[in-house]
């Protein structure tokens, strides 16, 4: 029986492996994830030379690391790994220059690989540091901002506010190294250590528009994340970000597409994700941090900034009559723009119950399409045309078992749930049914966010209707997919953020059917972001679906 083992090289970078436990097997693993014949499986705690199958699987057991060496290595103790260090340490040290020597101005410092702290203690004086000219970052197309990133987590490792004067023999911690910095700041991937057959299948997708293998995807991941691991394992998703830009500026077959061939975000989302979680799942960090289920605030995120500024509190007694008895249907598109300021400063100011109580019209589908569009440049109308153009490939690659139904006899309601369930959420958590004859007066929800009320009206017909609050912001209307494209639309217009147990769901929706892809997230913004990884997987599933065929099947149709 299978199961998860930990092994390792000589150098103790470790993988964790889905094998049976049998000594052959974790010969094959380190051929495999390490390049090497392996001769000897020892334990990486004390060296201990392990031959038999069932020593392997009660080791496993206890989570027991295994070191695989080939005939040339031997196992090393760590212990006997930082004595060699500080060994090399103490040399270094007494061949360096006195630190009170002042260097001449023309001279280029480069940082060393394993720097010491320039101190020097002088009798009956106080202790002086001189510290040596940074080297300009600028000058190696370094990235600042990922500098200063590096440098803030580094720091945060530090809980003592003091520290006593270290002597020269004293070693440099890792995560303090500036060499460290410098190194993950300007790393760049070697593309000539990764494997032939990866970058060949890269180049041949490329040429010829295929899809990249799975497996050669997460190989190419695996090693590029090995790579940088060498510098460090405390690596920041910034870092990750800059690396997958660049490899699928260089491979555009990584990139994240929509079936339209349309860019999603940077494009690299998925690529840096898959190096993060490679990384996570060496590092095994435990988060607890919670988040709250309804966000706060506002979220101003994919808002045009002329838009956003453009509320004013002045309107003409005309516009502001005319604006009270005018009815949904007759709104004039010459009254939609004298009053858009003004209704922009009411949405800004007014309380919701308040605002609706004062102007009716403020629910009026017109008036919210209007403002949708002044706030994103994005015509709505696009939700329904292609949500109709996607309907059959959505229900295809939706479908997680043999039990759900076909297309054929599912609802549009239906499709919408079964989306929402592909990413983990509940779809329900948005979507209220009542009974024939309940009035909206009778409605109450414990619902905070947009929320879509069914009303059954006889005949298997319904109205809809858009809820925030307590408070009925939209008309009805009369099919689920002009709810859910309204119910979108009271987000933006709004400044509301996505709930997080819909937001994957919404911001699917968002991206694939609206097409508004936008830099900020409406969960957590002004932290930069991106598109969750579960939307981004699967809008290039549905790229993929009857688009263009796989490397693998190629090949297969080449050899017959």
């Amino acid at each position: 029986m299978a199961m998860l083992i930990r092994i390792c090289d000589v150098n103790r970078r470790t993988s964790m492996i889905k094998a049976v436990p049998t000594y052959n097997n974790l010969k094959a693993k380190g051929n495999q994830y390490f390049n090497i014949i392996v001769d000897r499986v020892v334990l990486e705690s004390d060296g201990t030379a392990i031959i038999e199958d069932e020593v392997v699987e009660i080791c496993a057991k206890i989570n027991s690391v295994f070191m695989l060496l080939s005939s040339e290595q031997s196992w090393v103790g760590r212990n006997e790994i930082i004595q060699i260090y500080e060994t090399h340490q103490v040399e270094t040290v007494e061949n360096e220059p006195s630190p009170l020597a002042v260097p001449d101005e023309t001279t280029e410092f480069i940082v060393e690989n394993n720097p010491l702290p320039s101190t020097s203690v002088l009798p009956d004086e106080p202790t002086l540091q001189i510290s040596t000219p940074k080297r300009k970052l600028t000058e190696l197309e370094a990235d600042d901002s990922l500098l200063d990133n590096i440098e803030m987590e580094n720091n945060s490792n530090n809980n003592d506010s003091t520290k006593e004067v270290q002597t020269a023999t004293t070693t440099t911690e890792d995560k303090n190294d500036a060499s460290v910095v410098y190194q993950l700041a300007t790393f760049k991937v070697d593309w000539n250590a990764i494997s032939d057959d990866i970058l060949q299948q890269l180049v041949e997708c490329n040429k010829n528009k295929l899809n990249l293998q799975q497996n050669t995807y997460n190989r190419l991941t695996i090693q590029i994340v090995e790579q940088i691991r060498k510098i460090s394992s405390k690596i920041p998703f910034k870092l990750f970000s800059r690396v997958a830009l660049l490899a699928t500026k260089k491979y555009p077959i990584l990139q994240d597409t929509d079936d339209d061939g349309n860019l999603i975000g940077e494009g690299s989302l998925s690529f840096a994700d898959k190096m993060r979680q490679s990384n996570n799942y060496i590092e095994r960090v435990l988060r607890t941090k919670k988040t709250p289920s309804v966000p706060k605030g506002k979220s101003i995120a994919g808002v045009d900034i002329s838009y956003q500024k453009s509320g004013n509190s002045f309107c003409s007694k005309n516009d502001l009559a005319a604006l009270k008895r005018s009815s949904s249907n007759n709104l004039s598109e010459e009254l939609l723009n004298s009053t858009s300021s003004f209704i922009r400063y009411k949405l800004d100011n007014t309380e919701l119950k308040t605002l609706v109580k004062e102007l009716p019209i403020i629910r009026s589908s017109k008036l919210l399409n209007y403002h949708f569009i002044a706030a994103t440049q994005i015509d709505p109308s696009i939700f329904t045309t292609h949500f109709t153009e996607k309907r059959e490939k959505l229900i295809k690659v939706t479908r997680k078992n043999r039990k759900q139904r076909e297309s054929e006899t599912l609802t549009d309601t239906e499709v919408f749930i079964r989306i929402s369930n592909y990413l983990n959420e509940k779809f329900e958590s948005m979507f209220m049914t009542f009974q024939e004859g309940t009035t909206l007066e009778e409605v109450k929800t414990n619902n905070m966010y947009p929320t879509i009320l069914a009303f059954d009206e006889g005949d298997n017909n319904n109205s809809y209707y858009i809820q925030t609050d307590n408070t009925i912001v939209s008309q009805k209307v009369e099919t689920i997919v002009n709810a859910v494209k309204l119910c979108l639309i009271v987000y933006f217009v709004y400044y509301l953020k996505y709930p997080v147990n819909l937001s994957k769901t919404l911001e699917f929706l968002q991206l694939y059917l609206l097409k508004l892809n936008i830099k900020e997230s409406r969960v957590t913004p002004k932290k930069g972001c991106t598109p969750r990884k579960g939307v981004v997987a699967l809008i290039k599933k549905l790229s993929k679906s009857n688009n263009r065929p796989d490397a693998s099947e190629i090949s297969d149709s080449e050899q017959q």
